[in-house]
């Protein structure tokens, strides 16, 4: 199954949303999968490092709203 891709305009609270949703079935680890939708979102064009940090601070965000 092809990876979800952001729609035009569509917010990063949206697409990882939809995304978490559509690839847990093949992902079933959660952190794996918030890894896999973070890279979708930003486009796979960032370093390794600065992935590392955006992620932790998805995942505070996302914990902090009960969505974790």
């Amino acid at each position: 199954m092809p990876l979800p891709e952001p729609e035009g305009g569509e917010s990063q609270s949206a697409f990882m949303g939809r995304c978490m949703s559509a690839i847990a079935d093949e992902f079933p680890d959660q952190q794996q999968r918030l890894a896999v939708c973070f890279r979708q979102f930003r486009g796979g064009k960032q370093h390794k490092h600065q992935a590392y940090d955006d992620i932790a601070l998805l995942v505070d965000q996302l914990e902090r709203e009960g969505k974790l």
